[in-house]
């Protein structure tokens, strides 16, 4: 975004309620991550991993709310794809990440 010459008030406030969705989704995906390497010393596993999954999952949701925060607001083409973009990948990292973690057997 660096060759955006300028945003918008109004796009900079949505940048900023996105990137705040993102540190929270990172904050829950940390959280996942010191679940899952407690897995092995769990007195309840089966705990554990819906833990896991509950983090995983607020941290899609975290991710899609910051793409909702794009969908009926005016906001630049370029700006909003190169989010989208990145988001897209976040999520689908994410996405994969809680497909694992429902695979998991104890």
């Amino acid at each position: 975004m660096s060759k955006t010459k300028q945003i918008t008030k109004w796009e900079a406030a949505v940048l900023k309620d996105c990137i705040e969705d993102i540190k929270d989704s990172m904050d829950e995906i940390k959280s996942t991550i010191k679940e899952i390497s407690n897995i092995p010393k769990s007195k309840d596993k089966r705990f554990a991993i819906s833990n896991a999954q509950t983090w995983t999952s607020a941290a899609i949701t975290d991710e899609n709310s910051c793409l909702d925060g794009f969908s009926d607001r005016k906001i630049s083409p370029a700006i909003k794809q190169k989010i989208r973009n990145s988001i897209v990948n976040l999520a689908r990292v994410s996405s994969n990440a809680l497909y694992l973690i429902n695979h998991l057997s104890v």
